[in-house]
């Protein structure tokens, strides 16, 4: 197993900032070496972010909109 492979599931929890420091530490300076893993991040880096918009469509679900406002 090589060092990309063993980092390959931390890039997404980096990315998700759910990293200890050490870890963290331990997947900037692979980055620093590793442009496929620097693909991998750029690939991962949106996923904060629609997490985010995908929370807003199920509180969307599970609160709609009242249906006087459809009708406007």
């Amino acid at each position: 197993m090589t060092d990309c492979d063993r980092l390959r599931y931390d890039i997404g929890a980096y990315v998700l900032g759910a990293l200890d420091a050490d870890d963290s530490e331990r997947v900037r300076r692979h980055l620093h070496e590793c442009p496929e893993c620097v693909a991998e991040l750029d690939m991962l880096a949106p996923l904060p972010e629609l997490l985010t918009i995908a929370g807003g469509a199920k509180a969307a679900q599970e609160d709609p909109l009242p249906a006087a406002f459809e009708e406007r």
